[in-house]
């Protein structure tokens, strides 16, 4: 899902990081796990197949299931 960033010590939300396309990301589990990626599209699941999503790493397509995502910005 989407992501935000906080202003510490204050709490104050800062932005909100929409999991769109375009947005940079940062794969948490599975085999691309540590990969920093462009979201390039969310292709939607079924009752018993999860959303996954098709990401740009380095001019290559990868997919993954889109809960393995965590929206980071260009910051990092």
């Amino acid at each position: 899902g989407d992501s935000v960033k906080l202003k510490l010590p204050e709490l104050k939300v800062e932005k909100v990081l929409k999991l769109e396309p375009g947005a940079t990301c940062l794969v948490v589990k599975g085999k691309h796990a540590g990969k920093k990626v462009k979201l390039k599209e969310i292709r939607q699941g079924s009752e018993s197949i999860a959303p996954r999503a098709a990401l740009e790493d380095n001019g290559q397509e990868i997919l993954t299931l889109a809960s393995y995502l965590f929206v980071v910005g260009d910051e990092i």
